[in-house]
This record gives structure tokens, sequence and C-alpha cells, in this order.
């Protein structure tokens, strides 16, 4: 075998010996379609992507509007923390405390659709998972749960309250610094959990 020294070898230098069965340089993993564009949930960048599984990702920030094909979003209160719920009619009082969002929903699609369809979760620091308290939408102003068999028109915008059951503590985080989490949204095409094609919605609540 010919051996190619780089450089000279004096009279009694060895040569380098051969590296024979040395693994390879480990190959870097490559980024995900969100990595990539930089929309990662912890990150400010908005807009839309793919996550792991090839599922779109759509991404906004508190003061943006968060667009996908069927519904666009926009938090236009809160969030807000309280012990009880009463709209003069109903009342509710939660077992932790409220966290209490307003939003503004727009159908985006071509035929009527009703708002009780799309599904929304809560997520704080830690990554824990809140879903919403479909009882004490009953009791705040506009709750978009009392929507469920109202269709809205195509085009047209819904105004409601979203409210959470949460721990104190997390409660306090929120209203303390909206930065704790992000609120997920399901469009309607997804609602009974087996289509995700029209992939899912977050806000960021820290940017």
């Amino acid at each position: 075998m010919l051996v190619l020294a780089l450089g000279g070898c004096g009279e009694g230098d060895d040569p380098e010996p051969e590296r024979k069965g040395q693994a390879p340089e480990p190959k870097t993993q490559p980024e995900s379609d969100c990595e990539a564009k930089g929309l990662l949930r912890d990150q400010t960048k908005t807009g839309t992507c793919k996550d792991g599984d090839g599922i779109p990702m759509t991404v906004a920030n508190l003061a943006t509007t968060l667009k996908m094909p069927e519904v666009s979003a926009k938090l236009i209160t809160g969030p807000r923390r309280t012990k009880t719920l009463n709209d003069g009619t109903n009342s509710e009082t939660a077992s932790g405390e409220y966290v209490v969002f307003g939003l503004a929903v727009t159908n985006r699609t071509q035929k009527p659709q009703t708002t009780a369809l799309l599904g929304y979760k809560l997520l704080d620091a830690s990554g824990a998972e809140y879903t919403l308290d479909s009882n004490a939408s009953l009791a705040v102003q506009d709750g978009l749960l009392e929507q469920n068999g109202k269709n809205l028109q195509p085009g047209l915008t819904q105004d409601g309250e979203l409210a959470f059951d949460v721990p104190p503590a997390v409660a306090k985080q929120f209203a303390a610094k909206p930065g704790a989490g992000n609120i997920v949204i399901t469009p309607f095409s997804g609602s009974d959990g087996t289509d995700n094609s029209a992939g899912f919605g977050y806000f960021r609540l820290n940017h």
C-alpha cells in the first residue's frame, strides 16, 4: 500500500500508522422544518411549518393574528385570574383558579361552521396541558362554547371567552407574566381527533 506523508520525514522517523476500522464522524440530525424556519414555540418568529410528524403548525404571538387554512384567531383580552365566574345567569367556581382569555375567531372556510367544533388547550411553561372548562364557558361573557348549534357563516367573526381551570400557582404565572406557555387551537376539521391535515395553531403567550 502506498502511504503519502504530508510534510517531510527525517531519517529514522516512523510514518504515522494507518488507522483501520475508525468509526465515521457522527452525522448531524437534520433540522425539522420548524427548527429550520425558527418557528419553535419558545422563539419569536411567526409563520407556518411542519412538525416532526409532518403536521402543519401555525405559530403566532400575543399581538398578532393566527391564520390557519380554516380559521383565523386573535387574542383580544386576558389573561385574567379569578376564582369564580358569573355572567348574571350562570355561576361557576374553580377547583383551582380560572385563567380567562378573550378570543375572536373568523371562519375562513366556504361553508357555515360552528365554533363549538374548534378545540382549545392551554400549555404551561412545564408543558402541562389543560383543557377548556366547558361548564365555566357558560358563565363567562359570550363563551365560545355557548355557540353550540349556531353556525358561524363564512368570513364572519365570533368573539368569546375561554376559561381554563388550573392550579393557583399556574394561574399566577400566566397573570404576572403571560410567557408561561401557549394556547393551542384545533381547527374545525380536526375536532374529532382523526384528521390532522389542517394542523394546529399555537399562540405564544410571552411575545
